[in-house]
């Protein structure tokens, strides 16, 4: 494992800003990055707004 480092800086007349985000970074996706019940979740949603979306479009269709 290794860190993810994320710096930026601003500098506004006289005063500079900076910020650094870290984290842990692992080759292994499995342990941090992925959940499989969020991702099946995740598709359910996506499915049940994608028939929502083409029932509304198909209705304006047949009435415009």
């Amino acid at each position: 494992p290794s860190e993810f480092l994320l710096s930026t800086q601003h500098r506004d007349g006289e005063r500079l800003y900076k910020s650094t985000l870290t984290m842990p970074y692992s080759l292994n996706p499995n342990d941090y990055w992925q959940s499989q019940t969020y991702g099946a979740g995740a598709i359910f949603i996506g499915f049940i707004g994608g028939l929502l979306v083409y029932r509304r479009t198909k209705k304006g269709a047949k009435n415009g």
